[in-house]
């Protein structure tokens, strides 16, 4: 029979782990049931497993994924209509330490992001897993776990801004990471409970053998020693008796020898790569160190510090203190770290090209960009094209690209306070207007700004193109569509439908206009051979289709309500380009910081 202690680790085993367990796996199928039927048959395998399970933690994730992979293959039509049910029953009880409207809309985006990203991020940041555990649990590379947890979280940043929440971007972490767990249900507990016993009674058959208690398993092994040492002591005999196996007892000798060599060598080797990962893993360590201690510098300083109103009632600029110095600063600082991502992207690599100490400047150098302009965008729909804030940014990045004197900085923020005051931007503007003018603005000052740089800092400025061109063209989304497909009325209209949020009274006579729109294109290609213009005619010809989308976006604007208007102008512009072909290539740029 099993000893009270194995009995006691297998209960510590359901007991300890079955909040984790059924935490996660709530919030991945976003089902009680289904996730409390998961959570037993966790454990039933675990308790099956007992005693080949060495760690529990990545063992049993790596179960639970495993089941909600095999579940959403089976099931997936489930899967889909049950995206658009929110698991607030089993959640809300216990948030009362929260702030239960943002962290519903944190969890209402993260539950709509791919089943592997979102299983990512309860791991770390609601399960508490590092990334070498979450490594252990997938069964991945660490570095590749790090990729994808960034991967995830950059998307559910993009989730929460596009559906009008910027407000929370910087404080997704901490959110997630302060989550409440979720509470198991007693009628699981009683049935783990009952799996624990079970699993005991069953382990625990053994036979009685001459006065002591001999399990199952060291009676099997001993028979099979018995029963090998009869047939070798059989064997023995028979080789004494036959002088014919005498060679093949000399070339068995031989062959022993030689696997004798070849074992020490493997032996040998494998104690070579045990020396070889243990330093690699010292240099892993390390270097998680340097980046944590990298980002716990950058956190400490605390760059941005909303502020209250000001002695004499009134507030500084746009109600918000932000330490424009300290941002110049770091972006200074990672001069080197954007020297070497203009390069890649010049290559047509990615950012993944960078050293482990580039990428964790990088990490750092966003974050800050990225709660800058959280708060900005707070004040400000088109920051770009604020006076109160376009000339700081354009201190901000420059003079850090370029390491200015006080004298070019001075000239720099009067280029931009007196190019962006000269922009009047009516109530019908479009998106599409927008981008363009804030393109206009952005090149406008840094050409004419390029004639007070040195030589040397011009070479910089060219080099660093690449970033400040994603900077100055800012988020767009290209479409290339082939005006041969038989749904191009559909794609366009599909796209607009989104970007300027027709409710369903308002569709109709915007399909109408599409439906204009779609055929006046056709005209306009069927006169115009896109194979053999030159570049010139294709310009003159893109400028006509630009007409083409100003003027149908301006009908749709006139229909808006104000908030639907206000609304379209904060999001990305699609941006329309027609070719002979019949597919639909699109590309877009997310710039980040502004």
């Amino acid at each position: 029979m099993l000893q009270r202690s194995q009995r006691l680790t297998r209960e510590d085993l359901v007991v300890q782990w079955q909040q984790p367990i059924y935490s996660y796996l709530v919030r991945m199928v976003r089902d009680p049931e289904l996730a409390a039927d998961l959570t037993q048959e966790v454990f039933t395998r675990a308790l099956t497993e007992f005693d080949r399970i060495r760690d529990p933690e990545p063992w049993l994730y790596r179960v639970a994924a495993n089941l909600v992979r095999e579940r959403g293959r089976r099931d997936r039509a489930r899967e889909q209509r049950e995206r658009r049910v929110a698991v607030t029953e089993v959640l809300e009880s216990d948030r009362d330490d929260l702030d239960a409207e943002a962290l519903s809309c944190i969890e209402c985006e993260l539950h709509s992001l791919p089943s592997e990203q979102r299983s990512l991020l309860l791991l770390h940041y609601y399960g508490g897993l590092s990334q070498r555990a979450i490594a252990s649990t997938l069964e991945l590379p660490r570095t590749t776990v790090a990729d994808r947890l960034r991967a995830a979280l950059d998307a559910l940043r993009q989730r929460l801004h596009g559906a009008g929440h910027a407000a929370l971007v910087p404080f997704v972490e901490s959110s997630m990471c302060s989550a409440p767990a979720v509470s198991v249900p007693e009628c699981l507990s009683n049935n783990l409970a009952s799996l624990v016993t079970s699993s005991t009674v069953s382990s625990s058959t053994s036979l009685g053998l001459a006065g002591f208690v001999v399990s199952q398993k060291l009676l099997v092994i001993t028979t099979a020693v018995a029963l090998v040492t009869f047939i070798a002591g059989w064997g023995t005999k028979a080789w004494f008796a036959g002088s014919t196996l005498a060679t093949a007892t000399d070339e068995a000798a031989e062959q022993r020898s030689r696997l004798e060599q070849e074992r020490d060598g493997a032996i040998d080797h494998t104690k070579q790569l045990e020396s070889e990962l243990e330093s690699l893993r010292e240099r892993s360590e390390d270097l998680e160190k340097r980046l944590a201690d990298t980002e716990a510098r950058a956190e400490a300083q605390s760059k941005i510090v909303p502020v209250s109103a000001t002695e004499d009632g009134s507030s500084d600029t746009a109600g918000l203190n932000i330490d424009w110095d300290g941002l110049r600063a770091l972006t200074a600082e990672s001069r080197g770290v954007l020297f070497a991502i203009a390069d890649l992207v010049e290559s047509g690599s990615g950012s993944r090209g960078l050293s482990p100490e580039l990428q964790a400047s990088r990490r750092v150098l966003l974050a800050e960009l990225e709660k800058v302009a959280a708060l900005v965008r707070l004040e400000s729909d088109q920051p770009m094209l604020d006076e109160r804030f376009f000339p700081q940014i354009m201190d901000t990045y420059l003079a850090a690209f370029l390491d200015l004197d006080s004298d070019q900085r001075s000239a720099l923020m009067d280029l931009s306070r007196d190019a962006v005051s000269r922009i009047e931007l009516s109530d019908s503007i479009t998106p599409i207007e927008l981008h363009g003018q804030r393109r206009e603005l952005i090149a406008g000052v840094s050409d004419r700004f390029l004639d007070r740089l040195t030589p040397e800092q011009r070479d910089n400025f060219r080099r660093l193109d690449p970033i400040w061109s994603q900077i100055r063209d800012g988020s767009t989304r290209k479409l290339d569509i082939g005006v041969d497909r038989s749904d191009l009325g559909v794609v366009i209209g599909r796209e607009w439908m989104t970007q300027f949020g027709l409710t369903s009274d308002q569709r109709p006579w915007a399909e109408r206009e599409v439906a204009d729109y779609v055929e006046r294109a056709r005209t306009l290609l069927a006169t115009t051979n896109l194979d053999t213009v030159s570049d010139s005619e294709r310009v003159a010809f893109d400028s006509r289709v630009r007409d083409l989308q100003l003027e149908f976006e301006r009908k749709i604007l006139a229909q808006l309500t104000d908030e639907q208007r206000a609304a379209a102008i904060q999001r990305m512009p699609s941006i329309f380009r027609f070719t002979t072909g019949g597919n639909t290539n699109i590309n877009t740029n997310r710039a980040p910081g502004f």
